[in-house]
């Protein structure tokens, strides 16, 4: 593609996302206020509400730029180079993914949340779980240029809880990792065993997380996202602390400027 052309096309679309954001605002408020929550009501705010009006402010952001980019195609598509063509092609679908996973982490956060939220347990092996986690994140990481470790290993780790939840929180987990690591770097997975517990440890090689802020919390998220363009990945962390407290679990991170290690625990079933 032209460089020339292709900053006109970049800046075209950055006014339309702009412009379809500014549009939007006012409802994301609306939404926010939307509880029947006295505290809300009365002009006051709570961590829960302020983290409600960021999701559906950022949910919406992505649609300006898939309408930017498909009404560019659209107009421009006899004019435009093949390469260019795939260019538009790859933003929408890229865009597309992201949201459609922002949305399926909103909607499970929502349902979760619920004061009358029920849940089915069963006996599960969660070496099984994570094993199918990984499989399905290979096809990602390998576009980034990324090496995925999996440790492999006979041993059983039987736990009691909902296999789709859980499945979920190891995703994000790996998509998390694999969304922050640079090119020809590891994300590794490893398990350990305690005398009650079992743990499971994500590892990346990014740049690390900011040490003044704690990114498993609503104000942690917000502030984080405000300074970084992926801000549907916090929504992701929140999910998975929630889904873990339902299993009577623990989600916690230890993070360096070299990278971050996410890791959970679950109860063994004995």
């Amino acid at each position: 593609m032209n460089n020339l052309k292709s900053l006109k096309l970049k800046k075209e679309s950055k006014n339309r996302q702009e412009e379809a954001t500014s549009s939007q605002n006012y409802f994301a408020d609306d939404e926010a206020v939307s509880f029947e929550n006295p505290e809300v009501e009365a002009g006051k705010t709570t961590p829960e509400a302020d983290f409600f009006s960021f999701l559906a402010h950022n949910i919406r952001n992505p649609f300006g730029t898939l309408l930017g980019f498909s009404e560019m195609l659209e107009m421009d598509f006899d004019e435009m180079e093949d390469e260019e063509k795939k260019f538009f092609v790859r933003q929408i679908n890229s865009t597309a993914k992201n949201l459609y996973d922002a949305f399926e982490n909103f909607v499970n956060w929502s349902y979760i949340t619920n004061e009358k939220y029920q849940t089915e347990f069963e006996r599960l092996d969660l070496y099984e779980i994570v094993s199918g986690e990984v499989q399905k994140a290979k096809n990602k990481a390998t576009k980034k240029n990324l090496t995925l470790a999996f440790e492999n290993t006979d041993e059983n780790f039987v736990v009691y809880g909902n296999r789709n939840l859980l499945s979920l929180a190891v995703k994000n987990l790996l998509s998390n990792a694999i969304k922050y690591s640079p090119g020809k770097t590891t994300v590794s997975v490893s398990f350990t065993a305690g005398p009650d517990l079992y743990s499971v440890h994500v590892k990346d090689e990014g740049n690390g997380i900011d040490p003044s802020v704690n990114i498993l919390t609503y104000e942690g998220v917000m502030k984080t996202a405000n300074g970084n363009k992926e801000k549907s990945a916090g929504l992701g962390l929140i999910l998975t602390t929630r889904i873990l407290e339902i299993h009577n679990g623990k989600l916690w991170y230890e993070s360096t400027p070299q990278g971050s290690t996410f890791s959970f625990s679950l109860p063994k079933l004995k």
